[in-house]
């Protein structure tokens, strides 16, 4: 007779991601896109590191080269290096971490960089009436002929050309189905 074994979970391990087969059910409208500025996460990924390895080499070649008058010792020399290193790799990590756009099911979503729950801006689907794409930004204007500009310079080219893509295709869906009324 075999004993009961209360080492084992009674439900699988939960999944870290979700995956094409998870979200397959849900609608197309009620999906959301979400867009990171990935090429502002590189730039200061490669801060870092050229600030990290300059902290390197000083470390490495410091001690025998630098002269007596210089006005900082090696170790204050290498804090200069190294702080501007660790700022610039939580940069990247937050601009990899944080939206910059959503387009969701209700409208467009704009989070800066800094302080975004309370500079974030909302356009609903509705009130956006013309789309006009330029090299780093996308204005909208809406529907009081007020303009917004949707900043673009920290994605990435193709991430640029699949927020235009979306929008186009999101936009032209509603204006058809406004013009069917």
């Amino acid at each position: 007779m075999q004993e009961p074994n209360d080492n084992k979970p009674s439900s699988p391990a939960p999944k870290l991601g979700l995956g094409i087969k998870d979200i397959e059910h849900v609608p197309l409208a009620d999906r959301e896109l979400r867009f990171t500025r990935n090429r502002l996460a590189g730039i200061f990924a490669i801060l870092g590191i050229f600030f990290f390895s300059v902290a390197g080499f000083l470390q490495l070649t410091g001690y025998d080269t630098i002269p007596a008058y210089l006005p900082a010792k090696l170790w204050l020399m290498q804090l200069i290096c190294l702080i501007p290193a660790f700022i610039c790799f939580w940069l990247s990590r937050r601009a990899i971490k944080h939206v910059a756009i959503i387009l969701t099911p209700l409208g467009v979503e704009y989070l800066p960089f800094f302080n975004a729950r309370k500079s974030m801006t909302w356009v609903p689907w509705q009130h956006i009436t013309k789309l006009s794409p330029h090299s780093n930004r996308i204005s909208l204007t809406l529907a009081d002929k007020e303009t917004f500009s949707l900043p673009l310079f920290s994605l990435s080219k193709h991430s640029r050309t699949l927020v235009l893509h979306a929008l186009n295709s999101r936009l032209s869906k509603i204006h058809a189905s406004q013009s069917s009324r």
